[in-house]
């Protein structure tokens, strides 16, 4: 929500827009991955044999897509360079592949979409016009369709109708803000950042969105948090 804008700015390439960035990725994929390690003790699977499953799945996870994947992705670009329909189906084909092992590693489909973003950033930068339209198809059909489905599970009467929503949404709001204030105050003395700099680390991590609706979905889903949570982090987005 706030990256596009900054963007638009001019000022994407600041130090404390690249420390944001990277503490987003960062933190939303070990959400994820504490989510793997819950999911499994909720389910009676947390034993020494399910930490080194989850382990050696993760390593091959990540082999796959980090080594394996960016070097078939520069063989297909250089030897299909003028197909340019064909790059976009490769990279939908790498996405969807990614989500596949994750979920078959132990991990949320989500997490491998997300790590395929990572391993074809560097090739995708060089191709602007291919990126430009995974954004823009990321944009208007992929994010609009994942806010329907998450719309249709809100119940609207509960939040009404029970005040314990209500009172989830406000200790999330003021947590999520305080914390984050925090977070973009002390990375500000760390990094020896100035004020505006501190001023726009809280404003790009502060705008919960797509990426905190994913991540509450995933917990929905897997019956470790009640309705009353997700119409709670609702608010909290709005």
């Amino acid at each position: 929500v706030s990256y596009p804008i900054v963007s638009k700015m001019g000022v994407s390439k600041n130090p404390a827009v690249a420390l944001t960035v990277g503490g987003t990725i960062f933190t939303d994929t070990l959400v994820l991955l504490i989510f793997a390690i819950i999911i499994g003790s909720v389910n009676g699977e947390f034993d020494l044999r399910f930490i080194l499953k989850l382990g050696i799945s993760i390593s091959v996870f990540v082999l796959i897509l980090f080594i394996i994947i960016p070097h078939i992705a520069r063989w297909f670009f250089s030897r299909l360079e003028s197909e340019k329909y064909s790059h976009y189906i490769f990279v939908l084909s790498v996405v969807f592949f990614s989500a596949f092992i994750a979920q078959i590693s132990g991990l949320e489909p989500i997490i491998g979409a997300f790590m395929a973003g990572l391993s074809l950033n560097r090739i995708l930068s060089k191709t602007p016009i291919l990126l430009n339209r995974i954004e823009f198809i990321g944009n208007s059909v992929f994010i609009p369709f994942f806010l329907i489905a998450v719309g249709m599970i809100i119940d609207i009467k509960s939040i009404y109708n029970d005040w314990h929503a209500l009172h989830i949404a406000a200790i999330l709001t003021v947590v999520a803000i305080l914390t984050k204030w925090l977070a973009a105050f002390f990375t500000q003395k760390i990094f020896k950042l100035s004020l505006p700099q501190r001023n726009l680390i809280f404003g790009l991590s502060t705008s919960h969105a797509v990426a905190t609706l994913a991540i509450i979905l995933v917990g929905y889903n897997s019956h470790i948090i009640s309705i009353e949570i997700l119409d709670g982090t609702i608010i909290l987005i709005l």
